[in-house]
């Protein structure tokens, strides 16, 4: 992947990150809340989204599923 479109994507989990909704990602939003929270956030969701090509808000729902795994948000 070049820069320009690794930067775009850093832009979008970013966004994902600053629009987080408690009801749904709870875990996330509290996370996102501390420096390094959000960095270990970051990285979690580039490596879901490059690896397994899924979405980034894909990749936090599964990242919210793995911290509060009783959440129903389908």
């Amino acid at each position: 992947m070049d820069q320009t479109k690794l930067k775009e994507l850093i832009q979008l989990i970013d966004l994902h990150l600053d629009e987080c909704g408690h009801t749904y990602t709870p875990s996330i939003c509290l996370m996102k809340d501390t420096e390094k929270g959000k960095a270990q956030l970051k990285e979690k969701i580039l490596e879901r989204v490059l690896e397994k090509g899924i979405s980034v808000g894909n990749a936090v729902n599964e990242i919210e599923k793995e911290f509060n795994p009783n959440l129903n948000n389908d």
